[in-house]
């Protein structure tokens, strides 16, 4: 996320997914202590006030404190994205699942897919039924327990460790730190054109730079370096599933630079996560 951010935006327009949005927005914005900003798409000047009505209602008088934003403007996306644009406070977009879609969906076309394809910051995705109820207010949402990030070695992947360390910080929570590598078999013939193109030696670096990494990490986050074999996506899921309560991924290795953009590994992982899914901007360094 931004360094100098201190701004987390909410895209909110009265759907289930929305409310799931608002129930993560809301826990980030306490959890990195960011100003709570939850924003709807429609004409009508005066609707801020209903909005924030309708907010506070969903978070209750202990919610965190929040502005409501009204944004004129007939497309979700390209406001947002404008939004997040103009103002470099903002460090995050927070939005939902698509509704028509399965649990912790995104489908092509969606507000979430088109931000997810070159948002001016980091991007967070509720997984679909993250509020609970459709009705009411919203239930408090945990503190994060365990913070799940996926490592390459990568510029990418370095920006998302720091973010996810960062917010593991602030709360206390247990830090997974995720590399993977593809499975190459000794019997294959492909071994030997493996080992002229550096991929067997690629396989024991990262391992080394994994174990490296973790072992500079404040031990108060009680980092887990986990090294896997297999396909990225697949194993990140599979984590996912294991009591992780966000997992954290890295932008694709090329695009514009300081935008959240989705690779074959990483769209994946937002669209089946069962649990939210932190994407993060490529880093300019």
């Amino acid at each position: 996320m931004r360094t100098d951010a201190n701004e987390i935006v909410v895209g909110f327009d009265g759907s289930p997914q929305a409310r799931d949005a608002l129930r993560l927005g809301e826990l980030l914005a306490r959890t990195a202590h960011a100003r709570l900003l939850v924003a709807r798409v429609e004409h009508d000047p005066e609707g801020a006030e209903a909005l924030s009505a309708e907010i506070e209602e969903l978070l209750g008088a202990a919610g965190t404190p929040f502005e409501a934003l009204v944004l004129d403007g007939g497309s979700a996306p390209r406001a947002l994205h404008e939004l997040a644009d103009t103002d470099p406070k903002i460090g995050l977009i927070v939005l939902g699942s698509t509704h028509r879609a399965g649990l912790g969906r995104v489908l092509p076309g969606s507000t979430a897919q088109r931000l997810l394809s070159g948002a001016p910051c980091a991007v967070a995705v509720a997984p679909r039924g993250f509020a609970g109820s459709d009705d009411g207010p919203l239930p408090p949402a945990d503190d994060l327990r365990v913070i799940g990030v996926g490592f390459s070695g990568s510029a990418e992947s370095s920006a998302a460790l720091e973010v996810a360390a960062r917010l593991a910080g602030l709360v206390h929570a247990t830090l997974r730190v995720i590399a993977v590598t593809g499975v190459i078999s000794a019997t294959d013939e492909t071994m030997a054109a493996a080992r002229e193109h550096g991929a067997v030696d690629y396989r024991l670096d990262l391992q080394a730079l994994l174990l490296d990494r973790v072992a500079e990490l404040p031990d108060e986050l009680r980092a887990q370096p986990i090294f896997k074999r297999g396909d990225p996506g697949t194993v990140l899921l599979a984590q996912a599933e294991q009591g992780i309560d966000l997992m954290v991924i890295g932008s694709r290795g090329y695009g514009p630079v300081k935008a959240a953009l989705l690779g074959g590994v990483s769209a994946r992982v937002v669209t089946e996560a069962p649990c939210p899914v932190l994407v993060t901007p490529r880093s300019s360094v």
